[in-house]
């Protein structure tokens, strides 16, 4: 087949593995000349091409986008002026129809992490205090003992009495 790029009839159809970058697509084929090296791909790979952008340059999948910020409990809005951007954008970035631009990227990252680290701090805390709270806890047995300079009342060495005492 002729080459679009140099003209010769030196284009072959390839089959196999592909390596772009960091990302291995297995099992695909491409058109490549081996007179100046153009490579032409069909759908099925340039499909997995875009996921290999996605990987060599550390970037957030679409779909990703949207299930970490479902999981945060955040809506497309919220996103949005949380990295300063439009609501469309963050729509174009889920659905995949537009790629997040680097920087937006590692803004995003940060704010999931701020979230999620918000999320995980305020469920444990809720937990915990909830736990406390519950008249039928009894904490595993435990003992105050002393030291040097620290004196508990004889009542306190049990740390159930303590707990009781607290509610």
């Amino acid at each position: 087949m002729r080459c679009p790029t140099c003209m010769k009839e030196t284009l072959e159809t390839k089959r196999g593995n592909y390596l772009e970058g960091k990302y291995l697509i297995k099992n695909t084929e491409w058109e490549e000349c081996s007179s100046c090296g153009e490579k032409l791909f069909g759908p099925k790979i340039l499909k997995e091409l875009d996921r290999a952008y996605y990987v060599n340059n550390d970037l957030i999948f679409p779909e990703e986008i949207k299930r970490k910020r479902k999981g945060c409990g955040k809506t497309q809005l919220e996103l949005a002026e949380a990295i300063g951007v439009s609501e469309n954008s963050i729509k174009r970035w889920e659905k995949g129809s537009y790629i997040q631009p680097a920087d937006k990227n590692k803004k995003m990252k940060e704010v999931f992490s701020q979230w999620q680290e918000n999320r995980l701090s305020n469920i444990s805390s809720d937990k915990w205090v909830a736990t406390l709270m519950d008249k039928s806890y009894a904490a595993p047995p435990a003992y105050a003992g002393n030291t040097v300079g620290n004196v508990c009342k004889e009542g306190d060495k049990d740390i159930n009495n303590i707990i009781k005492q607290i509610k």
